[in-house]
């Protein structure tokens, strides 16, 4: 039995005795170009909440026998208590700034300047995406910001309830913490959109009810 994360990582890639579990690192849809083209090669899929069941209802190749209904990745990161996670704060509030690694993401688009500016109110934890280390733009781009030297503001590859739990306001574009996020803090969050292509990568990862 391989439990993945990873899409591709599907019997495509194995001998056939082998069962294949898919679960997703989000609360997002399963739906979106990256995804949602390799559920068809795995065994079952386990969903993390009823936006992400049924969705995959409409989609042809997934049976619903092969759906496992809400088993969420990280219970801790939805029902524990992270409200007094802060308290070595150094001012008032802490912006989280979350990148995705595709499309208009905000590591592509952020201009240096609206961080010297956001960074004179606020502590800012900036939050790449883990495949930007693959991305030699996304790291040249991580340098200039880490060359900023601005006191009150980090780069971070933390884990997710972490950067969460020490943050009070969230900025993303189409990622899935944006989910993750609101749920904790009972709260909205940022999402920043630059034209049409970038509202239907969202509507591909997040049910905008939702």
């Amino acid at each position: 039995i391989i439990i993945s994360t990873t899409p591709s990582f599907n019997k495509k890639i194995s001998n056939k005795s082998n069962k294949f579990y898919y679960t997703h690192h989000s609360l997002g849809l399963l739906t979106n170009n990256y995804v949602g083209n390799h559920l068809k090669d795995f065994d079952f899929i386990c969903v993390n909440n009823q936006d992400q069941f049924d969705q995959l209802l409409k989609l042809e190749l997934v049976d619903s026998k092969k759906i496992l209904k809400e088993r969420y990745y990280d219970l801790d990161l939805i029902f524990n208590d992270l409200k007094n996670n802060n308290k070595n704060k150094k001012i008032n509030k802490t912006i989280l700034i979350a990148s995705s690694f595709y499309g208009n993401s905000i590591i592509d688009n952020l201009d240096l300047s609206f961080l010297k500016k956001l960074s004179e109110n606020f502590y800012i934890i900036f939050r790449p995406h883990p495949e930007s280390i693959k991305n030699e733009s996304h790291l040249n781009k991580l340098k200039k910001i880490e060359n900023l030297n601005l006191k009150n503001l980090t780069v971070s590859f933390n884990d997710t309830k972490s950067d969460i739990s020490k943050s009070d306001l969230l900025i993303t574009d189409y990622s899935g913490i944006t989910l993750s996020f609101s749920y904790i803090k009972k709260i909205r969050s940022f999402n920043l959109i630059k034209n049409k292509s970038d509202l239907d990568v969202l509507k591909k990862n997040i049910q905008l009810e939702t």
